[in-house]
């Protein structure tokens, strides 16, 4: 299966993207972004602010914060700070990601749109597929994987901002902890001790640090429990080198 798939041209990479994204990965942003969605009306902002930060955001997280400093009346200098530090998570992923796909651009001056493709949710599955891809068959499975993504969120925050009437708003905020738990999942079927330690660490100083601080507390938690994950997986693979030496 492997080499039938490094043997894909460019159209069979994308529709296997298209394939790919169509799964579990559309489904996971569909409901994630339709809590998006009922957030942006619960909180009395109209259907276009909704639409367009989806489609020029593109993360979850900063549309969140973005909602929440808007609608209690925050400063543009609080709400671009607090953007920019719950996305902070795209720089190191695009520049894991990038250099991947980059052979297969003749003109590099298209890597910066593709960019804007790259979420958590592609860069779990994507780079997870590159190896059995040819170079040149790269960009164009995640293109592929890129625009069921983008169009899957663009239609959940739709159907989130509209059916938010109809439901409880319990139901529809929860929504949101659905894709953690996919990510939880995916990370831990990555079967790699620094992807179990940060899962095991996150799940630890996550709540221990949201009851010292509401406000800094995921922060802090992401800090310290990565950091702890990277010293405990680089001693366990330190310790099998000992072994298997």
């Amino acid at each position: 299966m492997t080499g039938a798939i490094r043997s894909l041209d460019r159209a069979g990479a994308y529709r296997l993207g298209l394939i790919d994204g169509g799964q579990v990965p559309a489904i996971a942003l569909i409901t994630s972004m339709m809590s998006y969605g009922s957030l942006v009306r619960e909180s009395g902002i109209d259907f276009f602010f909704a639409i367009g930060s989806s489609a020029f955001m593109w993360a979850l997280p900063g549309q969140i914060a973005l909602v929440e400093l808007h609608t209690s009346g925050a400063s543009l200098f609080a709400a671009v700070l607090a953007v920019a530090m719950a996305n902070a998570r795209f720089f190191p992923m695009t520049a894991t990601m990038v250099p991947l796909f980059r052979d297969g651009v003749r003109r590099k001056v298209w890597l910066y749109p593709l960019s804007h493709f790259i979420t958590f949710n592609s860069w779990l599955w994507v780079v997870r597929r590159f190896p059995e891809l040819s170079q040149s068959a790269r960009v164009w499975y995640f293109m592929g994987f890129g625009t069921v993504c983008y169009i899957s969120g663009l239609a959940g925050t739709t159907i989130g901002y509209y059916v938010a009437g109809w439901l409880p708003s319990g139901v529809m905020l929860g929504l949101v902890y659905l894709v953690v738990i996919y990510f939880i999942v995916m990370l831990a079927d990555i079967r790699k001790p620094i992807a179990l330690a940060a899962v095991i660490g996150g799940g630890i100083a996550g709540p221990l640090f949201h009851l010292l601080s509401e406000d800094w507390g995921l922060l802090f938690a992401g800090v310290v429990g990565g950091t702890v994950a990277f010293f405990v997986s680089r001693h366990l693979t330190a310790r099998r080198a000992v072994k298997d030496g």
